[in-house]
């Protein structure tokens, strides 16, 4: 599964949900039950996501999503993914419903079974609230992202210009190098490559993860000042990755 982001989730051009970043180098998920208190308090901006262990919630400019993360991440298993289309003539009265709605669905997400309990309450809604459309669909739990932190960070490469920017999940890691090229025939002009490394497996994704979410490594990484340190780390853990 493509990985979500603030722009890019890390992954340039994904069309996945943008996540919080709460601290530099913590999950960019809000998990915590204080912090959905704080946010059912407020409700859950537009471009946010809130998750906890059993689902997963994001609001988009126009809609919400919300997935199952009973069997996220699972073979062989389905995951409930729902979206919620407030289809209103007026925009100012589907920003005011998503603004209200907020808060309700986030309510309902620290019930025992939050996925079902936020399913029925809007199915109730779509029958009383004209242009209200919710539609579910099933995706296969190993395409589903599990409940965990994700990390996304930069690193500064040693010319001071280039930089490596690295997301890791539980599931999938992109590292990409993004070096400053000069122009061989003119120093004071040059373009940036872009060089993309992700793992083979999920077991190397696992093994990367469980390495950069362990004490300090995280803030270790961001220290890197090339992809040889990258790949220097890969060969010792044993995680196989490719390019492009």
């Amino acid at each position: 599964m493509t990985l979500p982001t603030d722009k890019v989730f890390a992954f340039k051009g994904s069309s996945d949900p943008p996540l919080l970043r709460p601290s530099r180098v913590a999950s960019k998920v809000l998990t915590a039950s204080r912090v959905a208190r704080r946010f059912i308090a407020r409700g859950l901006p537009m471009g946010q996501t809130y998750q906890n262990p059993k689902v997963r919630l994001h609001r988009f400019r126009d809609h919400f999503r919300v997935w199952d993360l009973t069997n996220a991440g699972k073979r062989g298993k389905k995951v409930g993914d729902l979206y919620i289309f407030p289809k209103f003539r007026s925009s100012d009265e589907r920003d005011s419903w998503l603004e209200e709605q907020s808060f309700q669905l986030l309510k309902l997400t620290r019930s025992g079974n939050p996925y079902k309990a936020i399913k029925e309450y809007v199915d109730g809604l779509a029958k009383k609230v004209d242009g209200l459309e919710v539609k579910e669909t099933l995706a296969r739990g190993v395409d589903v992202e599990p409940y965990g932190q994700v990390y996304d960070f930069k690193a500064t490469q040693e010319d001071g210009k280039s930089e490596i920017w690295v997301t890791s999940s539980p599931t999938d890691f992109r590292v990409t190098s993004h070096t400053w090229m000069t122009r061989p025939n003119d120093p004071t002009k040059g373009f940036y490559h872009d060089t993309s490394y992700y793992p083979n497996k999920k077991t190397d994704a696992a093994s990367f993860y469980a390495w950069i979410n362990e004490g300090s490594n995280a803030g270790k990484a961001m220290k890197f000042k090339s992809m040889d340190d990258f790949r220097a780390l890969w060969k010792q853990l044993g995680v196989n990755y490719d390019s492009n």
